[in-house]
């Protein structure tokens, strides 16, 4: 039996606990029962604790909690975590007594006010990372993993990141197939790297902060990711001048368009071969990169890995 606790520091995001709640509940359809996941919700005081929905989760006291080590804690919280006394002893208690240590989102504050990231890589919330850099100069402070290991401490990205985060901690207790099955039941990707970058989320949030115009370009570039998307073509499609066009899609998503076009069709190729058991040449075709070779580079220059090693590490398809 594995026991692990999600220590809660209100208010937080209720997605933020019960997103890598499930997947270690859902883990235990897939374990023998004594390799299975016991769960905890703490807090510093028992009660319904605030979040940021009608649902007041009940948690149960730390104190009060049974005197066995966990096997993983994961503090959950917000940008203020840890400021008072209170919080900092809840904290540090339930990781003292704790073979591994994560935090879920923003709740990578609540560690770093303890001392346990300094010296170390970490990461949060995408809106976060500047005050959380600015905050701890001490920490190494990433935006673009999903989530970070150092060793026995784990940080993870903004709010879904911690899914990831779970999954990976599956994997490493009890292999990638328990990973997988449970990743399939709860229709989501397997975990994705660590150091992967994060360009799902960072596209939506270019996308939030562009005019509808470039929103529907954006769109309409990623449903058509065969075609010849040249600066010509793209500047055609919004009615403007090609110098004007590029001046304006920079300032929009501060890359260049061929830029955003290569990360279309990186995702689009990603998604193929998490997906399907296509063969790398018609994934190529499929995804705008026309050739493998161009694939292959594109995937070098920007992930670091292969496809075909990509599709090894990161494919749901059983094998």
């Amino acid at each position: 039996m594995k026991r692990v606790a999600f220590v809660c520091l209100e208010p937080f995001k209720l997605l933020d606990l019960v997103g890598p709640l499930q997947v270690f509940s859902d883990a235990n359809a897939y374990l023998p029962e004594d390799e299975k996941y016991e769960t905890i919700v703490l807090s510093s005081e028992a009660g319904a604790k605030l979040t940021d929905t009608v649902l007041s989760p009940d948690t149960q006291a730390l104190s009060e909690a049974p005197d066995i080590p966990f096997d993983t804690t994961l503090v959950i919280g917000n940008e203020n975590s840890g400021r008072s006394i209170e919080d900092r002893k809840t904290v540090t208690s339930a990781a003292q007594n704790s073979k591994r240590v994560g935090s879920v989102c923003i709740g990578a504050f609540a560690l770093a006010r303890v001392n346990m990231l300094n010296g170390l890589r970490a990461v949060t919330h995408w809106k976060y990372c500047d005050l959380l850099a600015q905050s701890f100069p001490e920490i190494r402070v990433e935006k673009d993993p999903i989530y970070i290991r150092e060793g026995a401490i784990w940080t993870s990205g903004g709010v879904t990141s911690a899914i990831d985060m779970a999954l990976a901690m599956v994997a490493e207790d009890h292999g990638r197939k328990v990973a997988l099955d449970v990743a399939r039941e709860m229709v989501v990707y397997m975990m994705r790297p660590g150091g992967q970058s994060q360009f799902s989320t960072s596209l939506k949030n270019q996308l939030s902060e562009a005019d509808g115009q470039f929103r529907e370009l954006a769109s309409w570039i990623r449903e058509n990711v065969t075609l010849d998307l040249t600066v010509d073509t793209l500047a055609k499609h919004c009615r403007m001048s090609s110098r004007t066009f590029t001046r304006r899609f920079h300032a929009s998503f501060r890359c260049t368009p061929a830029k955003f076009v290569e990360m279309c069709r990186l995702e689009a190729a990603k998604d193929l071969l998490e997906e399907t058991e296509m063969p790398i040449k018609t994934i190529a075709a499929k995804s705008g990169f026309l050739e493998a070779e161009r694939l292959r580079r594109s995937f070098y220059r920007n992930l670091g890995i292969s496809p075909v090693d990509y599709r090894k590490r990161f494919s749901v398809m059983e094998h």
